[in-house]
């Protein structure tokens, strides 16, 4: 059959209603074009993890619903499509729906059709791979995908996003060539002035229809609570957040100028609104959805009630607790996704604040969140029965948060958060090894022998002290390296300072390298 651009002589004089008419048998095949889209990370370049995740975690592993999104893709949405897809692959699909005249034959169904006809929506939805849109409500289908696992929730966002972007294409491309052909032709055509009125409406209806019910989706995803994981439904939802005007806006343009062409026109003027309406509403929906998980996350308190069997049996070890890696996860998806957040933050305080303030609500939060962290760890550490370890517990989870995230990301304002870490390696020095050191003076615990030698008393309290935290670990290479550089150095020096007052005592002294030997046994867990 012969496409659009190649008009026989009867439809170059029809106008542009001849356009409309079904193209039978014709076989288009853009589903495969648009399912090989790919994701692209900032940089442009196919991603399957965000820039500035870490990739070594000292091999921890999440328990419960947080390892259900371990295995997510993060990634920070690229300059263009911000949904994370290649503009010129989404362009040459949407050209080609031009040239095959796709959009405006579905239209010419859906005029033709009193009240819309579904099975044109649904073809058109379903080779833009999102036909479970129109299938039933969103939050029942969104469940079900849900339980059946294999992406679930997450999988629907990405192709919903992939589909809306070229959606809006498709129809905005639609929207500015569909004139054009006709003034090519040798033959002039002239359309009368109600004929053009009649098409700009056929357009904007068919353009309303698809736009809401796929904004619908997007409405109900951001009231939906059947998330396994609320960070990958915060991450989707920002995704969405910033998908949503990226797109709408290059249809938009295209009904404002339709609108312009028909000020007299009831009907287009309710179908602008109509639409720029659905798409302000659904983004705030979307924002307010956004504004309430980051806060909540802040709190961390409401994000710990999800996790109520890991917390409240607190482990009795060093490690770095689940709840940690979470937090930190959440900070990461926080700083990857700041453009959003801002915008969002900003729209919930002040507008008479400078703008340089209100670039800084986003830093705030992150460290209320850390610091909101840092004081459940302390509290629930309180119940360690050992000091020097409850301090080596707190020490591994700050050191965690600052490797984690603080240090690929520096600002100024981490600098009270990183002072923490620093306290807690003090504090554990000065518990456990400090005691080790007043052998060599008189002030001596109680339990020692009354005539043994300082020597004698430092070797005991040397070796107690390494036998007792040998199986303590420390994950990170890094500070273990670090803190047996500390014990050694602090260790030796007093000795070293014990025999310079007493050098007679010189031949007794337990070999440096056996002591260096010693303590760089401990911390392997």
């Amino acid at each position: 059959m012969a496409r659009v651009l190649e008009l026989d002589s009867s439809s170059r004089t029809a106008g542009f209603s001849s356009l409309l008419a079904p193209s039978r048998g014709y076989d288009y095949k853009y589903l495969e074009k648009i399912q090989s889209l790919s994701l692209v990370s900032s940089g442009g370049s196919s991603s399957s993890s965000s820039g500035t995740a870490r990739s070594n975690e000292y091999g921890g592993s999440m328990s419960g619903s947080e390892s259900s999104g371990s295995h997510h893709r993060y990634y920070v949405p690229s300059s263009f499509l911000r949904a994370g897809f290649e503009v010129l692959c989404v362009r040459d699909i949407t050209k080609q729906m031009v040239r095959d005249g796709f959009v405006l034959n579905l239209m010419g169904e859906y005029s033709r059709t009193p009240g819309g006809c579904p099975p044109v929506l649904e073809r058109w939805f379903s080779e833009l791979d999102v036909g479970w849109v129109l299938l039933r409500s969103s939050a029942a289908r969104e469940k079900e995908l849900d339980d059946e696992g294999g992406g679930g929730l997450g999988d629907l966002a990405r192709r919903w996003m992939r589909g809306y972007a070229v959606m809006v294409h498709a129809l905005a491309a639609t929207s500015t060539t569909r004139v054009r052909p006709l003034k090519l032709q040798t033959v002039a055509v002239e359309l009368a002035s109600d004929q053009l009125q009649d098409d700009d409406l056929r357009f904007a209806r068919f353009a309303e229809a698809s736009v809401s019910r796929m904004l619908a989706f997007a409405a109900a995803l951001a009231a939906c609570n059947t998330w396994r994981c609320p960070m990958d439904k915060l991450l989707h939802l920002m995704q969405l957040h910033s998908c949503i005007p990226d797109q709408s806006g290059i249809l938009m343009t295209s009904l404002e100028q339709e609108a312009g062409r028909l000020v007299d026109s009831e009907e287009m003027q309710s179908l602008f609104n109509k639409m720029d309406h659905v798409v302000s509403s659904t983004g705030g929906n979307l924002a307010t959805a956004i504004w309430r998980m980051a806060k909540k996350a802040e709190a961390v308190t409401p994000v710990l009630s999800g996790y109520t069997d890991s917390w409240e049996t607190f482990p009795r070890n060093a490690e770095i607790h689940e709840v940690t890696r979470l937090i930190v996860k959440y900070a990461r998806l926080f700083w990857e996704n700041q453009s959003v957040l801002e915008n969002i933050l900003c729209s919930y305080y002040s507008n008479d604040e400078p703008e340089d303030h209100q670039t800084q609500y986003l830093t705030t939060l992150i460290v209320q969140m850390i610091t909101n962290l840092e004081r459940h760890l302390e509290k629930k550490s309180e119940s360690f029965s050992d000091s020097s370890l409850r301090y080596m517990f707190l020490l591994n989870n700050s050191y965690f948060i600052h490797d984690q995230f603080l240090a690929t990301t520096y600002s100024l304002a981490w600098k009270a958060i990183i002072k923490n870490y620093e306290q807690y390696q003090e504090s554990y020095m000065l518990l456990s090894w400090e005691h080790v050191l007043y052998c060599l003076h008189d002030k001596m615990p109680l339990w020692f022998p009354k005539y043994s030698s300082p020597l004698a008393r430092f070797d005991s309290e040397f070796q107690k002290t390494c036998r007792h935290q040998k199986m303590w670990k420390v994950p990170c290479p890094k500070l273990r390296k670090t803190l047996r550089e500390d014990i050694i150095g602090k260790v030796i020096a007093g000795l070293k300072k014990y025999l310079q007052d007493h050098p007679e005592q010189e031949k007794c002294c337990s070999d440096h390298q056996d002591i260096k030997d010693m303590v760089n046994e401990l911390f392997e867990g």
